[in-house]
């Protein structure tokens, strides 16, 4: 997740926000901030896939709105929104 961090690849957008399941927080922030990169980075074309990722992340946190993970992944949304219109 952390290379992803720095080279946003769409085809891995899926995977980020499966990760937030993760049992190890520490994973899963870090899906979280490449999935807030993509959101700055990439084309607005990848906007459907990365807000799913974003709304799959979400899901996966469910009851932990309170953490950093979370806040990150509306950050991500919000960012994306902004840029794309999404």
């Amino acid at each position: 997740a952390v290379l992803l961090q720095v080279m946003p690849r769409p085809e891995y957008l899926d995977w980020l926000g499966e990760r937030l399941s993760e049992k190890q927080p520490f994973l899963g922030y870090h899906a979280a901030v490449a999935l807030l990169v993509a959101a700055r980075s990439l084309d607005c074309s990848y906007s459907g896939k990365l807000n799913s990722a974003i709304a799959l992340g979400l899901r996966q946190l469910g009851s932990k709105p309170g953490t950093d993970r979370y806040r990150t992944l509306l950050a991500a949304q919000k960012e994306l929104q902004t840029r794309c219109g999404t």
